[in-house]
């Protein structure tokens, strides 16, 4: 009787160690997955943060952020972690080379809340350019896709909507020619390719302005931004559930390995009553 007890207690412990094998064997599955995910979700980060760096310091240059004499006076007068404008405007996809066209060194304008108080210390600017725009918000209208000025493509503080807001658009150079003819004195049309056409004038900008990309540049910024925390985040989060599944594999081995010197104890006993 006590001879089968035994059999009957070593098939339970041979079924319990089979358990504690098979927990170690898909914890360590899940560590390896989760490892290639941790490992996936650095190389994103680094990525979008190598890119990151590489475009804003082209960034910086096209919107005249190394021009030290402008950014001493700006520190002094405490504006200068304040944004450029083409950081501060959206612009509706396709357009981003008319409002380029028409802002153009405007768009390294620094935005201010109101610049009533800097006449004073404007005097110690030196020889250098600076442009500045109020933010006044214009309440955050959305970007439309048609309309008929230039100001209905873009979001952004109110002077600069209110800038463009005599600048009419065209589809093509031949419907910008053909509205020339009834544009009033203080208006202008421009194509969504920056030709842009006054009563008696003309513009193309095809040339190496500075400017060009600019707004697109600053968009995919923006992405990049977003991929960046993101992958951060993930990184993380597969951080912590990695320290969580180690603190699991360690409790699943130690489970396996008393479950393993449990069997070599019933084995003994086992040997000892068959001896008897």
């Amino acid at each position: 009787g006590r001879e089968s007890e035994a059999r009957a207690a070593s098939d339970e412990l041979s079924q319990a160690l089979a358990a504690a094998l098979a927990d170690v064997q898909s914890l360590r599955s899940a560590q390896i997955s989760l490892e290639q995910g941790l490992e996936s979700a650095r190389s994103e980060r680094e990525r979008a943060r190598a890119e990151v760096m590489s475009i804003e310091a082209l960034q910086r240059a096209a919107l005249g952020q190394a021009d030290s004499r402008a950014n001493d006076w700006l520190r002094e007068v405490g504006l200068a972690g304040r944004p450029r404008l083409a950081e501060a405007v959206q612009v509706a996809g396709g357009w981003e080379k008319a409002v380029e066209t028409v802002l153009g060194d405007y768009l390294e304008a620094v935005c201010v809340d109101g610049f009533d108080d800097l006449t004073e210390s404007l005097g110690r600017l030196g020889n250098t350019d600076l442009s500045i725009f109020e933010t006044r918000s214009d309440g955050g209208a959305p970007i439309s896709s048609g309309g008929g000025s230039l100001a209905g493509h873009v979001q952004g503080p109110a002077p600069v909507v209110e800038f463009l807001a005599g600048v009419r658009t065209a589809d093509s150079l031949a419907e910008a020619m053909s509205i020339r003819r009834s544009l009033a004195p203080s208006e202008s049309v421009i194509t969504r390719a920056g030709e842009w056409v006054g009563r008696g004038w003309l513009r193309v900008a095809r040339g190496r302005d500075p400017h060009a990309g600019v707004l697109e540049r600053e968009q995919r910024l923006k992405t990049l931004r977003g991929s960046f925390n993101d992958a951060e985040s993930r990184v993380e989060e597969f951080t912590t559930r990695q320290v969580e599944l180690r603190q699991r594999l360690a409790a699943a081995e130690a489970a396996r390995d008393a479950s393993q010197s449990r069997i070599q104890s019933a084995s003994r006993a086992h040997a000892d009553l068959l001896g008897q």
